[in-house]
């Protein structure tokens, strides 16, 4: 496994996502990394719009798999997916919006 991989699963480990969608994601990510042949760290911000403009318009995507796709690519982002001593203290494990509502109401 990649260092770059390993850092992704962590990400969405630390930010509280189960087995399936970190699965999703990273299949997410190594599609368009496979699709422009290079490391997902090379890929420049155009090329994610056009790789999504392709598998919807070409490869006649659902809805559903796009935004999986989208959310794979943009969530694990370099700049938004770094190690938790990389950020404040306690970013990397604020949870998803829904726990963090539901901390706020209580």
């Amino acid at each position: 496994m990649t260092e770059l991989r390993k850092r992704m699963i962590e990400c969405l480990q630390l930010r509280g996502f189960s087995e399936r969608p970190q699965e999703a994601y990273v299949r997410a990510v190594r599609q368009l990394s496979d699709h422009y042949k290079k490391s997902p760290d090379l890929v420049t911000e155009e090329e994610p719009r056009q790789y999504f403009l392709y598998i919807k318009n070409v490869k006649k995507y659902s809805r559903r798999l796009l935004v999986r796709s989208e959310l794979g690519v943009f969530k694990l982002s370099p700049e938004r997916c770094r190690l938790a001593s990389d950020r404040s203290p306690h970013s990397a494990f604020q949870g998803n919006p829904a726990s963090r509502r539901r901390r706020a109401a209580a």
